[in-house]
């Protein structure tokens, strides 16, 4: 809105997602960090419930359009929170392989 100040926007948004106040979801896409806490939270208790989720279902979860839901649970899923299986979307598990030890 305001054509001279608008070369500093990237950079106060780079600033903001450095100093850890904004999530980069995707290219011009920012959210506060603590609404993404919140969404983090919210996504882990139903999926911990639910066991998975349509990206539908996590829409009405966060109360939010189709636009919003999608980049938001790609960004959880290139974040390792979450992964999608067809059209469900379920927690990362992170799995550790011992290696077998041999007796000399």
């Amino acid at each position: 809105a305001a054509p001279k100040n608008r070369a500093a926007v990237p950079k106060l948004l780079a600033l903001a997602e450095t100093d850890g106040l904004l999530v980069q979801v995707e290219k011009g896409l920012y959210l506060h960090a603590e609404t993404m806490e919140l969404l983090k939270n919210q996504l882990l208790d139903a999926l911990l419930e639910k066991g998975s989720m349509t990206l539908g279902e996590i829409r009405e979860l966060f109360e939010t359009s189709r636009k919003y839901a999608v980049p938001i649970c790609e960004y959880f899923d290139r974040i390792g929170l979450t992964e999608r299986r067809g059209d469900d979307r379920v927690l990362k598990t992170v799995t550790q392989c011992e290696n077998p030890t041999e007796n000399a």
